[in-house]
């Protein structure tokens, strides 16, 4: 590993990274890889696409994607087959995507800046399965940098960062939002 990470999502026997690296174990992996949780052994593709810095990854419940909130030279939300390496969608922000989390066929994002255009918009959901945005989750948030972290249960949607009001409401750096 040339570069610190980020993230880590544990996933059957491997250990998905993303960071801020180039390589690991002396292979070319910019910014996403995976390795066998007990031996640290590089393991899956290389991820077609893949951008240093990437600031968060996850793994759908049936372990078949891979998806990275991608920094600086994205601003994405990607999406990869886990075996194959293929890129399966990817969602631009204005800024870096900061956060994500699954849940169920759901991948909620966080990012700064904005998304298409709307600077009151910094965290979203997609289908896992599809790459389609959630037209009912579109929160407005009142600072420039947005959601930074994120998690999801079954009941709730958990979102932190740097703000003060979320959907019009005071949230001093963390909202909740039921499902």
């Amino acid at each position: 590993m040339d570069g610190p990470v980020h993230s880590l999502a544990a996933a059957g026997r491997l250990l998905y990274l993303a960071g801020d690296f180039a390589r690991v174990g002396g292979t070319t992996r910019r910014g996403v890889g995976a390795v066998a949780k007990t031996t640290g052994a590089l393991r899956g593709p290389s991820y077609d696409g893949s951008v240093s810095p990437s600031y968060g990854v996850d793994v759908s419940e049936d372990r078949s994607r891979v998806l990275v909130a991608a920094g600086e030279y994205a601003n994405a939300l990607v999406a990869w087959d886990a075996r194959a390496g293929a890129q399966l969608f990817r969602h631009t922000a204005m800024g870096d995507v900061q956060a994500l989390d699954v849940q169920g066929d759901r991948v909620y994002f966080g990012f700064h800046e904005g998304f298409g255009g709307n600077t009151d918009l910094k965290v979203l959901a997609a289908r896992v399965s599809t790459g389609d945005l959630d037209p009912d989750f579109r929160p407005t948030v009142d600072s420039f940098w947005g959601v930074r972290a994120i998690t999801a249960t079954p009941d709730a949607v958990i979102v932190g960062g740097e703000f003060s009001r979320v959907g019009g409401v005071t949230a001093q750096g963390w909202a909740r939002f039921g499902r």
